[in-house]
């Protein structure tokens, strides 16, 4: 029989979190047996439960609510894995509109790679206009066209499924990590250490709710340099994975063995990140992007602007979480 349980965590989020659960519910499928939606809320100042009961679900879909206090979304996630009644259970942030075929295709992949973490790619929404912000945000992320299920030491959290026996501890997420950076290349170590298969389906798609623009890119810049502060005070072991080491050692304090080169470019790079400073950089891009939004001109101010926040980012982690480990 095939069945499978749907996670979604959410915060305050009550009408997008609907909207996720409605393209849900229009997904293909035939042949497949139970379909468990789970919505956790993480202790919302405004709860979606009202506006999620409300919702029709026909067959094969079953939905269930249920609230924890706030405690971030790695506890959520968990949450959601121990209420799971299915085996293969599928995560889906709340503010992932899901293609029709996504549900599918997560359980062809554990049908094909038994015992394997499987994720796929979140597009952003395409613009009623393309903007140069736009264009650089998607070549980033760009996997091609490819359906093949294709083997990585990566993961990204919009649509990602396991085997809930694989966590018997319903720790699939660290719990005590609060960033979504950390979160990820924790797990990341962890699944290398136990010898883990991980296969990413670009053709498993859902559009990304987040809009596309060089000033929200650079907030989420921002978290993810402070998830990877967060994890590499926290969990030092996650430091052996190389993307991870990479981010950390160059962006956080000089070091005794830093050569020469990094530290000038750490040193440049504390100048140049100064709130202010990012502050009138991104204020002049987004003039750029009105008055010349040529794509090839603005591209290294992008660049620019994301490793800067990166670099804050980090430094900021680690005012919050500790020192840099050995």
């Amino acid at each position: 029989m095939l069945e499978i349980s749907i996670v979604i965590p959410t915060y305050n989020r009550p009408n997008q979190v609907v909207a996720v659960v409605q393209t849900l519910l229009q997904s293909q499928v035939s042949g497949i047996n139970d379909i468990q939606i789970i919505v956790v809320e993480d202790g919302s100042p405004s709860p979606c439960r009202d506006v999620i009961e409300k919702i029709t679900v026909p067959a094969p879909f079953q939905l269930k609510y249920v609230w924890q206090e706030n405690a971030g979304p790695s506890v959520a996630r968990n949450t959601g894995l121990k209420n799971a009644a299915y085996e293969v259970v599928l995560f889906i942030d709340d503010d992932i509109l899901v293609f029709p075929d996504m549900i599918r295709k997560h359980l062809e992949g554990h049908q094909h790679f038994p015992d394997s973490v499987i994720y796929g790619y979140c597009p952003y929404v395409i613009p009623e206009k393309e903007t140069p912000a736009y264009r650089f945000l998607t070549k980033l992320t760009d996997p091609g066209n490819t359906s093949d299920y294709i083997p990585t030491s990566a993961i990204a959290s919009g649509n990602i499924s396991v085997e809930k026996k694989m966590f018997p501890d319903g720790e699939f997420y660290k719990s005590s990590l609060r960033t979504p950076a950390a979160e990820e290349f924790e797990l990341m170590a962890r699944l290398r250490d136990q010898q883990v298969k991980i296969y990413f389906n670009p053709s498993i798609r859902g559009w990304h709710l987040q809009p596309a623009t060089i000033e929200d890119k650079c907030k989420q810049e921002f978290k993810y340099g402070v998830g990877v502060a967060e994890v590499g005070v926290k969990v030092p072991y996650a430091l052996s994975h190389e993307n991870l080491k990479k981010l950390y050692y160059e962006n956080c304090p000089v070091q005794s063995g830093d050569r020469f080169s990094l530290k000038l470019k750490k040193g440049v790079k504390s100048l140049l990140a100064k709130a202010w400073i990012r502050s009138a950089l991104l204020s002049f891009v987004k003039g750029m992007e009105r008055i010349i939004p040529i794509y090839g001109i603005l591209i290294p101010f992008y660049r620019l602007l994301a490793g800067l926040n990166v670099f804050s980012g980090v430094r900021e982690g680690l005012k919050k979480f500790g020192s840099p480990s050995a």
